[in-house]
């Protein structure tokens, strides 16, 4: 039986072999193929032993079912779509459960250079849980076509070097944790093309047995980053999750820079070189990101948070050349709208490297204008529903925006609260310019919640 539980918003995902193993990676397929009638699909996966597994079971439906199926091999996140993209390859499927870490597996889609609509996703999951599938299986001889990848990685880099631009980004010496993911197959050849003056920890790409977990927010997965910042007297640190798509940076001290701040350079240079005219944050991000890009006249428009709504905006505004949200996804209008860490640590460089204040002297005065905490998740038995209900009316003087959660923001501080879309808790992220206002509130909003404070 399949687990209508693994159907995420805009994603497959689940333990493996427990809640997806190859007999429901098939049937998963199946479904996949009687909601979006796929002709073309590039294939790609992470390095963990599920992702693996499900590899050739994919490749075999598909191609049964009557898809050519070009396979990618083990590649990033970032790298399967632009796969799909750059070689006009209608679909593509990514077969890994992000940060989640090697008892997971999973299957993100992308058509047409974006994420499906989560409707179609549901069409999945309730073809999937019905057994009841359109196609009739055709006898077909399987096709892999591998030469138009042939090329992957030397295309890839160049598009890479080609948005990010010429000249070395060696202003800074920088400690990198690939976190034994895909981008330690390319990570030499990063360093080489950029003259980067790195350190790099954890480049083994490996199935199991990892060095540590893979989700960049959690302080205790940042730590051997630290260390190695600290022994090599780093400028800057940069960690990778694991599957490539997320970036997560610390300053000389380790401690963590806040997304806001990478966002804001990013964004900053981005305008000012005339690239675009604006740039979206999430809702739950800081005030910071739109007082800063004024600066340089630029727009920010606020969407819901995730990755996939800042593509779904830049399919309908042109103008907007780069999206960020607070767990870490940068979005790159001329990377075909893809979330790539690597992107996003190379244009945080170039941005760096072009100003004239040092890092250290510019996240000084960042930090002295704003408050800025790390995202705080709850246990808790209220909904999100009760909580929005009676923030509401303890706030009811600030502006208040229900887009994704419930935010209320004031000229001096600001604060959402939502349900997360992946896992049983509540999500609070408060900031402002003020920090005493910030801290009392923080400890109201906190009673509202009620519930146990989770360590990640």
């Amino acid at each position: 039986m399949i687990k209508s539980s693994i159907f995420k918003k805009y994603d497959v995902r689940g333990k493996y072999p427990s809640e997806i193993d190859t007999h429901v990676a098939e049937k998963i397929i199946h479904a996949y193929y009687d909601v979006f009638k796929p002709d073309h699909v590039v294939v790609g996966h992470d390095p963990v032993k599920g992702s693996a597994k499900i590899y050739d079971v994919v490749y075999n439906e598909l191609s049964k079912l009557g898809a050519k199926v070009f396979m990618a091999g083990m590649v990033s996140t970032p790298m399967l779509y632009f796969a799909s993209s750059k070689y006009q390859i209608s679909q593509g499927l990514m077969l890994t459960a992000s940060h989640l870490g090697p008892q997971y597996t999973g299957i993100k889609i992308v058509v047409n250079g974006i994420p499906p609509e989560p409707k179609q996703i549901e069409a999945m999951r309730d073809k999937a849980t019905s057994s009841v599938h359109e196609e009739v299986m055709k006898d077909l001889t399987h096709f892999k076509e591998p030469e138009l990848l042939a090329t992957l990685k030397t295309d890839y880099l160049a598009k890479i070097q080609q948005v990010v631009g010429e000249g070395a980004l060696n202003k800074y010496k920088l400690a990198i944790d690939v976190s034994n993911g895909p981008n330690g197959k390319i990570i030499k050849d990063v360093v080489e093309k950029f003259g980067l003056n790195a350190s790099v920890i954890n480049e083994e790409v490996k199935a199991e047995e990892l060095a540590h977990e893979t989700n960049p927010k959690v302080a205790e997965n940042r730590k051997q980053l630290v260390d190695c910042v600290k022994q090599n007297q780093a400028g800057l640190g940069i960690i990778w999750d694991g599957d490539g798509d997320r970036a997560y940076f610390v300053d000389q001290d380790g401690e963590i820079i806040a997304p806001e701040f990478v966002g804001a350079q990013i964004g900053s240079y981005l305008i000012k070189n005339g690239f675009g005219t604006t740039m979206t944050i999430d809702v739950r991000g800081s005030s910071a990101v739109e007082k800063e890009l004024s600066k340089v006249d630029g727009k920010v428009k606020r969407i819901q948070a995730w990755h996939v709504p800042i593509k779904f905006e830049m399919e309908q505004d042109k103008d907007i050349v780069f999206g960020m949200e607070t767990s870490g996804h940068y979005v790159f209008r001329d990377l075909y709208k893809a979330d790539d860490g690597l992107l996003a640590s190379l244009m945080f460089l170039r941005a760096l490297q072009e100003n004239e204040k040092s890092l250290k002297d510019l996240l000084q005065e960042f930090r002295s204008q704003y408050t800025i905490l790390e995202e705080i998740n709850f246990e808790t038995q209220n909904t999100e529903a009760q909580i929005s209900e009676e923030l509401q009316k303890a706030y009811s003087d600030g502006q208040i925006s229900t887009i994704d959660g419930i935010t209320i923001d004031y000229p001096e501080w600001r604060f959402n609260i939502r349900a997360s879309k992946t896992e049983p808790i509540i999500r609070l992220n408060i900031s402002g310019s003020n920090s005493e206002k910030v801290m009392q509130n923080l400890e109201k909003i906190k009673s509202v919640i009620s519930g146990k404070i989770l360590d990640h």
